[in-house]
Protein backbone atom coordinates (compact mmCIF):
# COMPACT_ATOMS: atom_id res chain seq x y z
CA UNK A 1 0.00 0.00 0.00
CA UNK A 2 1.13 3.70 -1.12
CA UNK A 3 0.71 5.59 2.11
CA UNK A 4 2.86 8.86 0.64
CA UNK A 5 4.59 10.14 -2.60
CA UNK A 6 7.11 12.89 -2.17
CA UNK A 7 5.49 13.47 1.51
CA UNK A 8 2.06 14.11 0.50
CA UNK A 9 -0.08 11.53 2.25
CA UNK A 10 -2.75 9.15 -0.19
CA UNK A 11 -5.66 9.25 1.65
CA UNK A 12 -8.18 8.27 -1.09
CA UNK A 13 -7.75 5.84 -4.72
CA UNK A 14 -8.01 9.16 -6.40
CA UNK A 15 -5.46 10.78 -4.57
CA UNK A 16 -2.00 8.92 -6.31
CA UNK A 17 -3.20 9.09 -10.11
CA UNK A 18 -3.48 13.03 -9.01
CA UNK A 19 0.43 12.95 -7.58
CA UNK A 20 1.69 11.08 -9.86
CA UNK A 21 0.27 13.12 -12.89
CA UNK A 22 2.15 15.87 -11.70
CA UNK A 23 5.03 14.15 -12.60
CA UNK A 24 6.58 13.75 -15.54
CA UNK A 25 8.50 10.66 -16.84
CA UNK A 26 11.47 10.19 -16.14
CA UNK A 27 11.15 12.01 -12.59
CA UNK A 28 12.24 10.10 -9.43
CA UNK A 29 9.30 10.00 -6.75
CA UNK A 30 9.88 9.04 -2.86
CA UNK A 31 7.14 6.68 -2.20
CA UNK A 32 6.36 5.80 1.98
CA UNK A 33 4.63 2.65 1.53
CA UNK A 34 3.19 -0.44 3.76
CA UNK A 35 4.57 -3.95 2.98
CA UNK A 36 4.48 -7.25 4.69
CA UNK A 37 3.89 -5.45 8.15
CA UNK A 38 5.71 -2.88 8.04
CA UNK A 39 6.67 0.47 6.67
CA UNK A 40 9.28 1.20 3.93
CA UNK A 41 10.48 3.72 2.01
CA UNK A 42 11.18 3.26 -1.53
CA UNK A 43 12.69 5.52 -4.69
CA UNK A 44 10.78 5.01 -8.25
CA UNK A 45 11.78 6.19 -11.39
CA UNK A 46 8.25 6.82 -13.62
CA UNK A 47 8.28 5.47 -16.64
CA UNK A 48 6.18 7.47 -19.61
CA UNK A 49 2.90 5.37 -19.80
CA UNK A 50 2.44 6.21 -23.93
CA UNK A 51 5.48 4.00 -24.31
CA UNK A 52 4.57 0.27 -25.43
CA UNK A 53 6.08 -2.59 -27.01
CA UNK A 54 6.63 -2.26 -30.28
CA UNK A 55 4.87 -5.47 -30.79
CA UNK A 56 0.74 -4.59 -30.63
CA UNK A 57 -0.85 -6.73 -27.74
CA UNK A 58 -4.08 -8.35 -27.87
CA UNK A 59 -6.45 -9.65 -24.97
CA UNK A 60 -6.22 -13.24 -26.30
CA UNK A 61 -4.24 -15.39 -24.33
CA UNK A 62 -0.67 -17.18 -26.07
CA UNK A 63 -0.15 -20.56 -25.33
CA UNK A 64 2.35 -21.15 -22.11
CA UNK A 65 1.75 -17.08 -21.18
CA UNK A 66 -1.15 -17.29 -19.49
CA UNK A 67 -3.79 -14.34 -18.45
CA UNK A 68 -0.93 -12.01 -17.54
CA UNK A 69 1.18 -12.59 -20.56
CA UNK A 70 4.51 -13.20 -19.87
CA UNK A 71 6.92 -15.49 -20.46
CA UNK A 72 9.39 -16.11 -17.79
CA UNK A 73 12.14 -17.98 -16.71
CA UNK A 74 14.82 -17.96 -14.04
CA UNK A 75 17.76 -15.87 -13.69
CA UNK A 76 21.24 -17.24 -14.14
CA UNK A 77 23.76 -16.44 -11.03
CA UNK A 78 25.50 -14.61 -13.15
CA UNK A 79 22.15 -12.12 -14.05
CA UNK A 80 21.17 -12.37 -10.15
CA UNK A 81 25.24 -11.04 -9.52
CA UNK A 82 24.45 -8.44 -12.38
CA UNK A 83 21.46 -7.10 -11.47
CA UNK A 84 22.51 -6.74 -7.78
CA UNK A 85 19.52 -8.96 -6.97
CA UNK A 86 18.86 -11.99 -5.12
CA UNK A 87 15.40 -13.17 -6.87
CA UNK A 88 13.63 -13.45 -9.33
CA UNK A 89 12.21 -13.72 -13.40
CA UNK A 90 13.87 -12.68 -16.63
CA UNK A 91 10.50 -11.29 -18.98
CA UNK A 92 11.40 -12.93 -22.25
CA UNK A 93 8.30 -11.95 -24.17
CA UNK A 94 5.43 -10.12 -22.76
CA UNK A 95 1.91 -9.61 -24.51
CA UNK A 96 -1.74 -9.27 -23.56
CA UNK A 97 -2.49 -7.37 -20.19
CA UNK A 98 1.29 -7.37 -19.29
CA UNK A 99 2.72 -5.63 -22.25
CA UNK A 100 -0.65 -2.90 -22.34
CA UNK A 101 0.28 -2.02 -18.86
CA UNK A 102 4.33 -1.40 -20.11
CA UNK A 103 6.33 -4.68 -19.24
CA UNK A 104 9.25 -5.54 -21.68
CA UNK A 105 10.88 -8.32 -23.14
CA UNK A 106 14.78 -7.78 -20.79
CA UNK A 107 12.08 -6.64 -17.98
CA UNK A 108 13.26 -8.86 -14.24
CA UNK A 109 9.99 -9.39 -12.64
CA UNK A 110 11.11 -8.96 -8.60
CA UNK A 111 8.15 -9.43 -7.40
CA UNK A 112 4.34 -9.52 -7.48
CA UNK A 113 1.71 -8.27 -4.93
CA UNK A 114 4.87 -7.08 -2.84
CA UNK A 115 5.66 -10.70 -2.80
CA UNK A 116 9.46 -11.06 -3.70
CA UNK A 117 9.09 -13.68 -6.64
CA UNK A 118 11.25 -17.18 -6.38
CA UNK A 119 9.43 -19.32 -9.28
CA UNK A 120 7.51 -19.22 -12.07
CA UNK A 121 4.46 -21.76 -10.23
CA UNK A 122 4.49 -19.10 -7.75
CA UNK A 123 3.93 -16.13 -10.39
CA UNK A 124 0.77 -18.23 -11.91
CA UNK A 125 -0.53 -19.14 -7.88
CA UNK A 126 -0.98 -14.96 -7.48
CA UNK A 127 -1.92 -14.14 -10.96
CA UNK A 128 -4.71 -17.15 -10.53
CA UNK A 129 -5.75 -15.54 -6.83
CA UNK A 130 -5.99 -12.38 -8.14
CA UNK A 131 -9.72 -11.06 -9.67
CA UNK A 132 -8.65 -7.88 -11.52
CA UNK A 133 -5.56 -6.59 -11.10
CA UNK A 134 -1.80 -7.53 -9.79
CA UNK A 135 1.16 -5.26 -8.92
CA UNK A 136 4.64 -6.12 -10.26
CA UNK A 137 7.83 -4.68 -9.24
CA UNK A 138 10.05 -4.85 -11.87
CA UNK A 139 13.91 -3.76 -12.13
CA UNK A 140 14.67 -2.36 -16.25
CA UNK A 141 18.56 -1.81 -16.76
CA UNK A 142 19.44 -0.41 -12.72
CA UNK A 143 15.65 0.80 -12.16
CA UNK A 144 12.98 -0.37 -10.91
CA UNK A 145 9.14 0.81 -11.36
CA UNK A 146 6.21 -0.27 -10.18
CA UNK A 147 3.79 -1.92 -12.75
CA UNK A 148 0.03 -2.28 -12.02
CA UNK A 149 -1.30 -4.80 -14.48
CA UNK A 150 -5.40 -4.73 -15.15
CA UNK A 151 -5.84 -8.64 -15.81
CA UNK A 152 -9.22 -7.85 -17.32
Amino acid sequence: MIRKVNGQPIVSSGDLPAIIGLAAPGDTVKLDIWRQGSAKEITARLANANEKSAQVASRKESPGQGKLGLALRPLQPEEKQEAGIDSGLLVQQASGPAALAGVQAGDVLISINGIPVKNIDQVRATVAKSDKSVALLIQRGGTKIFVPVNLG
